[in-house]
């Protein structure tokens, strides 16, 4: 269906699903296929822990508090925080994300007028697009959405 609704910290992974994977979707459903992305993201972010400084503004031992009230010290904390399903994306992951599948990943922002773009850099050149919608739902948590041209 169009209108793919993830609640909780997996909408982020579960809207780049619908917009980009959707194979994935059909051999894993959309919950497994957020959780396969997610866990895909994560992996990347632990390969690639030099680039932690541009994912997560804390140096090992300084608490950092997540969206959800979690606090991890350190950069493996904070990994194995981000592989729970349910977590919510902190904006580093976007970063990664795009990083690890070559994505450019657009973020709309519709209750304030907004627009990012996450791209691969380092000389990775992307090898597709992602368009999502950030919004604040009802009861004041904010969401992701795929977002769909007409």
């Amino acid at each position: 269906s169009p209108c793919v609704l993830f609640v909780g910290g997996d909408c982020f992974f579960g809207s780049l699903a619908h917009s980009s994977f959707p194979d994935l979707i059909g051999a894993l459903g959309k919950q497994g296929a957020a959780n396969e992305l997610r866990r895909r993201t994560v992996v990347y972010m632990r390969q690639n822990a030099d680039y932690r400084a541009a994912f997560v503004p804390f140096d090992d031992g300084v608490p950092f508090t997540m969206t959800g009230g979690q606090t991890p010290a350190t950069w493996d904390e904070y990994c194995d925080i981000m592989a729970q399903e349910g977590t919510y994306v902190e904006g580093y992951e976007i970063e990664a994300a795009a990083m690890a599948f070559r994505l450019i990943i657009t973020k709309i922002g519709i209750d304030e007028d907004y627009s990012n773009e996450f791209q691969p850099h380092d000389g990775v050149e992307a090898v597709g697009e992602a368009w999502l919608v950030h919004y604040d739902a009802p009861g004041g948590a904010a969401h992701y959405r795929a977002f769909e041209w007409c």
